[in-house]
């Protein structure tokens, strides 16, 4: 019996570091899926309200705990 999971990333994205998917790596926090787009994964950490982090979480992360998630990021900032 197996498990299979639709992570919605693919191999080049964990592999190379500089993407900012990597859990093997240290490297920026990006995990841009568009390398275009200007926004990355640490400016939102960094920067957003608590607010703003819960309704992203919540809403596009569907997740419950999405307040105390949120908390904890602005606990341990700057990521």
């Amino acid at each position: 019996m197996g498990v299979l999971f639709d992570l919605g990333v693919s191999s080049p994205q964990l592999d190379r570091a500089e993407r900012g998917f990597s859990y093997w790596s240290d490297a920026p926090l990006d995990m841009r899926m568009d390398a275009r787009q200007d926004l990355t994964a640490a400016e939102v950490v960094n920067t957003y309200t608590e607010a703003e982090l819960v309704a992203v979480i919540s809403e596009l992360g569907e997740e419950r705990f999405a307040r105390r998630i949120a908390g904890e990021i602005l606990r341990r900032r700057p990521l």
